[in-house]
């Protein structure tokens, strides 16, 4: 099991490595869509290169018929949505609970692209996972809509970077603002030693420290005020001490 990154280094080391992989899926996604969409190119011994990206894409893929029903779909989609290609195959979208998925599917088979990104809870395998969706629309030779292509990915792994960064974000913010409360000058009394605030008020060193930091007191005598406040016992206390 990966451990998770814990400082702002690590996480823009695993941010880089997740771009990367983010440009090794566009050119897969385009890839792919050649394969849907080009068929003259699927011609001349090229079938079988298509068939292996599909099968082996670091995505999850999925076609519709024009009724929006599962038609095939790769290895991935069958990890991704937790059910066996035998029940993936011939599920309808009209079955999925999120409207949001549902809306988007809808408007691809209207012949537009979508788009879905967020927490999707899966109907066939009743796996919850942050997930990323694009779905295209295919098209007949008599331009109606024949289906649908859908590529999903996992992206759980970045919410949860993005998540981390805003936390460290925020700690490092608080801990900058905790430190800017002790920066600067401070009014303090010559004589009494009470600090004035920024409201105007004066107050015991100890109060002000304590309020605008973490630090709490624990109270003692120096052997300096101890020899004046309590001569009569300063040899016989502090002066061992000194020795």
């Amino acid at each position: 099991m990966k451990s998770k990154p814990r400082t702002y280094e690590e996480l823009e080391q695993h941010s880089r490595k997740l771009e990367a992989e983010n440009k090794e899926l566009k050119s897969t996604i385009a890839l792919v869509k050649r394969k849907t969409f080009g068929q003259k190119e699927m011609a001349g011994g090229n079938e079988e290169k298509y068939q292996a990206i599909f099968e082996h894409s670091p995505l999850a893929i999925m076609s519709t018929d024009k009724n929006g029903s599962i038609t095939t779909c790769n290895n991935n989609a069958s990890k991704l949505f937790g059910a066996p290609k035998e029940k993936l195959i011939g599920f309808s979208y009209k079955a999925i609970k999120n409207e949001k998925m549902k809306a988007a599917i809808a408007k691809a088979l209207s012949g537009k692209e979508s788009h879905f990104e967020g927490e999707y809870l899966t109907v066939t395998g009743n796996v919850l996972t942050n997930m990323n969706a694009n779905f295209s629309p295919s098209f007949a030779a008599d331009g109606s809509v024949s289906g649908v292509i859908g590529i999903f990915e996992d992206i759980t792994s970045r919410v949860l970077i993005e998540k981390q960064t805003v936390k460290l974000i925020d700690e490092l913010q608080t801990a900058l603002a905790e430190v800017k409360k002790l920066s600067g000058l401070l009014p303090i009394c010559a004589s009494c030693k009470n600090i004035r605030d920024d409201k105007g008020y004066w107050k015991q060193i100890e109060t002000y420290i304590s309020e605008h930091s973490k630090a709490d007191f624990t109270h003692c005598v120096c052997p300096e005020c101890a020899k004046k406040l309590y001569p009569e016992y300063y040899d016989e206390v502090w002066g061992k001490e000194s020795k």
